[in-house]
């Protein structure tokens, strides 16, 4: 009597054991990477801690999320990958950046903020007052630099 979803007999660069996955690369050495499933548990769970509507401020987001990827990088500190967790970066901070466009309220306010930033005023203005939505406005190359 076994657990077929735990259970398995594979190659070992098919194995995924407590979070983690090997593979080898195009030189035959093994490297150890995060596992699909935690990848995507990973992402469910910043998305829980970057809601769309954030009421509170935005250190306190920034705070609630290091705290979590304090331990998550804990122990996930043995991968070997390179870039294993540029992703992550990445999609972390493009879910915190429409939480700060969103406080902003008004674009004028956006606008100086991204000048105090220093973006030039002709790519501030464009990103603050020409796109429209927080989620577009939060990806514009001037927000993006700042």
């Amino acid at each position: 009597m076994s657990n077929e979803e735990k259970s398995s007999v594979s190659a070992p660069f098919d194995l995924t054991f407590l979070g983690f996955r090997l593979r080898k690369d195009s030189k035959w050495i093994m490297m150890i990477r995060i596992s699909n499933r935690t990848a995507r548990r990973m992402s469910v769970r910043i998305r829980e801690l970057t809601p769309r509507n954030w009421g509170g401020s935005f250190d306190s987001c920034v705070a609630q999320v290091n705290r979590y990827l304090n331990v998550w990088i804990g122990y996930f500190c043995l991968c070997t990958g390179v870039g294993s967790f540029s992703g992550f970066d990445a999609h972390i901070r493009r879910r915190l950046r429409p939480i700060l466009v969103r406080q902003k309220k008004r674009p004028r306010h956006l606008f100086r903020h991204l000048l105090r930033r220093g973006v030039s005023q002709g790519l501030a203005w464009k990103s603050a007052y020409r796109i429209r939505g927080h989620w577009k406005r939060s990806a514009s190359f001037g927000i993006h630099k700042a």
